[in-house]
């Protein structure tokens, strides 16, 4: 269900506007826009109208609905709403009494969508085109259709989404057969749902439309405490290697591969105590964002290579590759997450050229996050467990 030109979001706020005008500014035919599946038939809803004559009269609707499928966060979608109002015989015999042999007019349908973190109310306007009223006797039921119309909506959120119906008011003209009005006239008619059934008339899922993570992974920058030179920058960069979509239920760990790049004054602290190679490893802390709050603190195993260290001078930057992996996560809520990367804490094992300890043997170095910086790994989704 997609095609309001706007997002949920922005509806939400001008809806205090009036819902009416804004949806017949959005309102095109079925057809334009973007391609439709064939239309699939709703339910058909009790609904209780009055009727001039013969006072409130039960009628029928029945809605058929083209809703695009795969429909994404952030992509404008056409829905297509069409179908037809069933009145009782009784109407027939009204109108019939009046001499009127056509019925025209229009309504506003009432609808709510419900998607994640949206409660949209609408006010439909459709057109109820001419029609034949038979003549009896017995009358029949008066059948009206309503007019194929569709509307454009966007949404900002994945997950489960509803389209459920609601009051219909209705603006109605019998006409004689020389197309004059009856002494009627135009009249309206406000006909309220039937308490006590199910009004849901379609139900869809809405998946992450939003931007895959950038190739190039994030390159973050860090303030580390070393033994003999102190405070000194560290780099690392941050390519994520994990999944985009997950089920809820399913355990999954988000990985990444890594480059941790040492300052040049380090790589001298290092051969100061004769240092040939530097052994490797640690941790990065993580947050996992998930939907509405699903979220959970998690550390990443870091698995480096070993560096060789250049005799020097000159002294230069000394890069470890290798592997980030986190511990396990489930998540129990459908939506989008996200992870972000947080401090690290290296071990370093520095050896001399005969593979023995230098004197600092195996040593931690605490790395704080350098502020303001973009800190997410990646971005992903979570979908409903399939059946």
């Amino acid at each position: 269900m997609e095609s309001y030109g706007r997002t949920l979001r922005s509806l939400r706020g001008a809806l205090g506007l009036g819902v009416t005008a804004l949806l017949a500014a959005a309102l095109v035919p079925l057809g334009a826009g973007s391609a439709q599946a064939e239309p699939a038939p709703g339910p058909s809803l009790g609904y209780v109208c009055p009727i001039p004559l013969v006072g409130s009269q039960p009628a029928t609707a029945a809605f058929d609905l083209d809703i695009p499928s795969g429909i994404q966060t952030g992509e404008a979608v056409e829905i297509g709403i069409s179908g037809a109002l069933t009145f009782d015989p009784k109407v027939t015999q009204a109108m019939r009494t009046v001499a009127a042999t056509s019925l025209e007019g229009s309504a506003i349908v009432e609808m709510t969508i419900q998607a994640p973190g949206e409660t949209i109310p609408l006010q439909i306007p459709v057109t109820l085109p001419t029609v034949d009223i038979p003549a009896g006797s017995p009358y029949p039921p008066l059948v009206v259709p309503i007019r194929s119309t569709s509307i454009e909506v966007a949404f900002t959120e994945p997950g489960p989404a509803t389209l459920t119906a609601g009051d219909l008011a209705l603006t109605l003209t019998p006409r004689k057969a020389d197309a004059t009005p009856t002494g009627l006239g135009t009249f309206d008619s406000a006909c309220t749902l039937v308490a006590g059934q199910d009004p849901v008339l379609a139900a869809w899922d809405i998946h992450s439309g939003g931007p895959a993570p950038d190739p190039e992974g994030v390159t973050l920058t860090y303030t580390c405490a070393f033994p003999l030179i102190g405070q000194q920058p560290v780099v690392a960069t941050f390519q994520p290697d994990g999944p985009a979509t997950v089920e809820v239920g399913q355990q999954v760990s988000f990985g990444a591969d890594v480059s941790v790049t040492l300052s040049d004054k380090t790589h001298h602290a290092l051969t100061l105590v004769h240092a040939a190679t530097v052994d490797s490893g640690g941790s990065a802390a993580l947050t996992v964002d998930g939907p509405k709050r699903d979220d959970v603190s998690l550390l990443g195993a870091l698995d480096l290579n070993r560096l060789t260290v250049p005799a020097g001078p000159p002294y230069t930057t000394l890069t470890a590759d290798g592997d980030l992996t986190s511990t396990g996560v489930t998540f129990t809520r459908h939506g989008n997450g996200e992870v972000r990367i947080g401090d690290l804490a290296l071990t370093l094992a520095p050896h001399r050229a005969d593979g023995t300890w230098t004197g600092l043997r195996v040593f931690s170095v605490a790395c704080t996050q350098d502020p303001g910086q973009d800190t997410v790994l990646t971005e992903f989704e979570v979908v409903r467990a399939a059946d």
